[in-house]
């Protein structure tokens, strides 16, 4: 398994995950998201979602209060599964680092892929009160913090505000037994903290053999002087900073909250009114620490204010002549507005050969659908700068729609996607990448089938590249390039000439030009597939352009 671009878009990944991975009906994946693991230099990308327990699923005659709130069978969710997001397996379907119940890790994982404690207490959607037994002497890391009901005057309390008379007659309490609530991580955040507000997206990481996630929190305000006020996670604001990170422990729920902007004037305010609430950054374990990333909302909202104001020229600016758009994209039926996405690749500014864990999002023109620059944010909080606006040169860069448009009136590729659908196969088409390459763009879109009667799970069955205003599909990254690099130059020369022109010599050299361009996308080496695929361009170029031999 490789590192490679993240074909595995999360939308129809969670179905499969669902589909394969849930094993018990009462176990869910709420949401599937990106991250990276392993040593420096070697990182892979992977897709990650937790298996949470939902207690809606059990069958009404199931749905007891002991099972609900005693029961260890539905108290908790059980681990994660992690798939490489490049991989996949010969019918379509993911590779796993981490799969199964009880959960295994897979021998070829990468480093930091270790899952000791895999009860999962705290969750997106984990909401029911339980009760467990627990004492004083009790590990504080092996067990979920609650409030013990060791008085008749704190089960009044939470009978009443649970509305849930059995805390008071129940035979089954002890006196070392605690009741352990607010398990939304979410929710648990925000009673501690609600000054701060939350990203709807929070995400889980393993450290430590453990399951933590990581919530991004922002400081906002709307009484920022002469700012544009835009609408956010946060409501209408005219000020918005990402300072803050908070981790929960999806065991025992404990929640620490970390400053990572201690220049935000708003979060120092927060600190010297709670002290004991906020911890330096230096705090942090660093092996949470690693999978910190850059915010999407918070990149999101800075491509709304880029859209007007990367420009200079105050008349430019009060007129919008060179204002941005935001691109779209298709997807299922219909087309949205491309989200910023992760890539593992090296910094597009030449800031280091390493690959990094980017957040990449590109912009149009206005009233068209060129692109005009593109913007990139790095996760390393120690990193500076941690964004960078590359502006390009012309409107001679193919938007996302744009290749969506060519993918669309390719004859092969729509052939085939409608002849999918009249076997009853739904076509959906992932996340659209632009990769900036050497100086030139790579657009890499996956291709999934989903049966249109439903009980099947999506598998990943073909991928589609553009380059240069070509494009190509094929099973694989590297089926699809060898298509794009060798089936329009051959076929123009057997048209033009009654045979291939081309030599043996340099159909043995394209393959090992192709082989060399396809191990330097899978291992994320964006400098090296930039360098060969010029070599392809000129092989190919000069066949071309050669007199008939």
């Amino acid at each position: 398994m490789t590192s490679g671009l993240p074909l595995w878009d999360p939308r129809p990944l969670k179905a499969t995950y669902n589909q394969f991975q849930g094993i018990n009906p009462y176990y869910t994946f709420v949401d599937v998201d990106y991250d990276r693991y392993g040593e420096p230099g070697s990182v892979v990308q992977v897709a990650v979602a937790v298996r949470e327990i939902d207690v809606t699923q059990l069958p009404p005659e199931a749905r007891t209060w002991q099972n609900l709130h005693l029961s260890k069978t539905y108290m908790h969710g059980l681990g994660m599964v992690m798939s490489p997001a490049a991989h996949t397996g010969p019918g379509g379907e993911p590779g796993y680092y981490v799969s199964g119940i009880p959960p295994s890790v897979a021998g070829d994982a990468p480093a930091g892929v270790e899952l000791e404690s895999p009860a999962v207490y705290f969750g997106e959607e984990t909401a029911q009160y339980v009760l467990v037994l627990g004492s004083d002497s009790d590990s504080a890391d092996s067990v979920p913090r609650g409030v013990p009901l060791d008085s008749f005057l704190r089960k009044l309390a939470f009978a009443w505000s649970f509305g849930d008379r059995n805390l008071l007659l129940s035979q089954e309490l002890r006196p070392e037994t605690r009741i352990v609530y607010e398990r939304t991580v979410r929710r648990r955040v925000a009673r501690l903290a609600p000054f701060l507000i939350l990203d709807p997206d929070i995400y889980p990481v393993l450290a430590n053999g453990r399951i933590v996630w990581i919530q991004d929190a922002y400081t906002v305000t709307d009484y920022f002087p002469l700012s544009e006020r835009l609408r956010t996670v946060g409501g209408s604001v005219g000020y918005i900073r990402n300072s803050v990170k908070v981790t929960v422990d999806a065991l025992t729920g404990e929640t620490t909250f970390y400053v990572v902007d201690p220049e935000d004037p708003i979060v120092r305010s927060y600190q010297g009114a709670f002290p004991s609430l906020f911890r330096p950054l230096d705090e942090m374990p660093p092996t949470v620490r690693s999978h910190l990333r850059y915010a999407r909302e918070l990149l999101r909202v800075q491509a709304e204010v880029l859209q007007a104001y990367h420009v200079r020229d105050p008349r430019a600016l009060y007129e919008e002549l060179e204002r941005w758009d935001l691109p779209v994209e298709r997807y299922r039926e219909g087309e949205e507005e491309v989200r910023p996405y992760y890539v593992v690749m090296p910094d597009p500014a030449g800031r280091g050969r390493d690959p990094e864990y980017l957040l990449i999002f590109p912009f149009t023109a206005r009233g068209r659908d060129n692109m005009r620059s593109f913007v990139v944010a790095r996760s390393d909080v120690a990193r500076s700068p941690r964004v960078t606006l590359f502006r390009l040169p012309s409107e001679q860069v193919l938007g996302p729609r744009q290749v969506e448009v060519l993918i669309d009136q390719d004859p092969l590729i729509s052939q085939q996607f409608t002849l999918w659908q009249q076997r009853g196969s739904r076509v959906i088409r992932g996340h659209l990448l632009v990769i900036p390459v050497e100086g030139t763009f790579v657009y890499v879109e996956p291709i999934f089938l989903e049966a249109e009667s439903g009980g099947a799970a999506p598998s990943l069955s073909r991928v589609v590249v553009s380059v240069a205003g070509r494009v190509a599909m094929g099973e694989s990254l590297g089926a699809a390039l060898a298509a794009l690099s060798t089936a329009q130059p051959l076929v123009a020369l057997s048209n033009d000439r009654g045979g291939s022109a081309v030599s043996p010599s340099d159909l043995q050299r394209l393959r090992e030009l192709i082989a060399r361009a396809d191990l330097a996308l899978r291992r994320g080496d964006f400098a090296e597939f930039g360098r060969v695929w010029d070599e392809i361009r000129q092989l190919v170029q000069a066949e071309v352009e050669s007199p008939s031999r």
